[in-house]
């Protein structure tokens, strides 16, 4: 390794042959995974930005890939060769940013879910969007006001390193699904059963609803951070 004509190697080899300072962690795994990993695309495999974007400038015309295509390859390897050392980094940031745009998620989510209401009690004729709609804005006001505390837990947790308040946010989502099946219960006024019905009925659809916004968001989310 000494005559090795890789100046990477030459310096770790130096660096490690050095007893008078001590080797941290992220020193040993940069030099055992000193560069990004393969992003492998299309059938290429790709390191960095610059590798991708001088293949592209040397294929003809017809064989570039289209603007959202090359977008969104410079934008993986934009993040491999960001957290090429760390990748639970990229992890824990997208966490945050896809936690923070929550909130955005439910506004966009409030007309759907009332739209599911109208569907589930497409029967009741009394009822118009509008009476939906007013239903999930008491509904969604509930849920922001758990959210914040959801978010305040996640706050102390990180300062105290308490895992016991991860049971704590299970118990705000079951309290959040109870005061739904009462809010029904009580506005739309029906029997037991059929409330039970038509709320599995709408937590199944909205939780449908929410899965496909959450994976727009987060695919979106990837682009910011």
């Amino acid at each position: 390794l000494r005559d090795t004509a890789n100046s990477f190697l030459k310096a770790g080899v130096a660096r490690f042959e050095d007893s008078t300072k001590p080797i941290s962690g992220r020193e040993a795994l940069l030099f055992f995974n000193p560069g990004p990993s393969q992003v492998e695309i299309n059938g290429h495999s790709y390191h960095t930005v610059h590798e991708y974007d001088s293949l592209q400038r040397s294929l003809a015309d017809s064989s570039k890939d289209g603007w959202v295509m090359r977008g969104i390859t410079r934008k993986l390897l934009q993040l491999n060769e960001r957290f090429a050392a760390n990748p639970e980094e990229s992890v824990d940031k997208l966490g945050e940013v896809v936690l923070h745009r929550l909130p955005y998620m439910l506004f966009i989510s409030l007309p759907l879910f009332a739209l599911l209401l109208k569907l589930v009690y497409f029967r009741r004729k009394e009822y118009y969007y509008a009476d939906h709609g007013v239903f999930t804005i008491h509904l969604y006001v509930f849920t922001f006001i758990l959210m914040a505390i959801v978010f305040a837990m996640d706050k102390l947790k990180n300062a105290t390193h308490i895992q016991s308040l991860n049971w704590l946010v299970v118990a705000l989502i079951f309290l959040d699904l109870f005061y739904l099946y009462k809010a029904m219960r009580y506005f739309y006024q029906q029997k037991r059963a059929k409330t039970i019905l038509k709320f599995f009925l709408l937590t199944i659809s909205s939780l449908l609803m929410i899965f496909t916004l959450l994976a727009i968001f987060i695919f979106f989310s990837a682009f910011t951070f």
